[in-house]
């Protein structure tokens, strides 16, 4: 986690970047690879299940990490009235460096979870996919 707050760039999300790339990879049949894609199918959809999980994980954690964070610095605040705990909480945010990149982390785990919720729902028809493809190659041998 420390590293990945030292590599935050405010340019792009690298991980949905692979993400996007390996669910092309992943979605195209072909009557090349159409036989592959049938003995893989199952552990295509595992495998972003997978990454679901994983994202979902990274979520948790970098939630905990920032309410730790926030915690620490308001148990040093004298203000412990609930409004000026919520507005201390909004300064705090905006003024703690470690916070903002969490905050980046956040938007970009959340992005990550729903491109592979989408991909797990197209994936859902993958094998359909190729039974049908399947049954256009036999119509045109025919």
């Amino acid at each position: 986690m420390e590293n990945d707050l030292n590599d935050i760039k405010n340019e792009g999300n690298p991980d949905l970047t692979n993400y996007m790339r390996e669910f092309k990879e992943d979605n195209t049949v072909t009557e090349r690879n159409l036989r592959e894609k049938s003995l893989t199918c199952n552990s295509i959809r595992a495998k972003w299940v997978n990454y679901y999980f994983k994202e979902k994980d990274n979520l948790k954690r970098i939630k905990a990490k920032k309410d730790e964070r926030l915690k620490n610095k308001l148990a040093s605040n004298p203000n412990k009235n609930s409004v000026l705990r919520m507005k201390s909480e909004d300064v705090l945010s905006q003024n703690d460096e470690v916070i903002q990149k969490l905050n980046i982390l956040n938007e970009r785990v959340k992005e990550n979870i729903s491109f592979i919720e989408h991909a797990m729902n197209v994936l859902k028809d993958l094998g359909f996919t190729i039974k049908n493809t399947y049954d256009i190659i036999k119509m045109q041998t025919i």
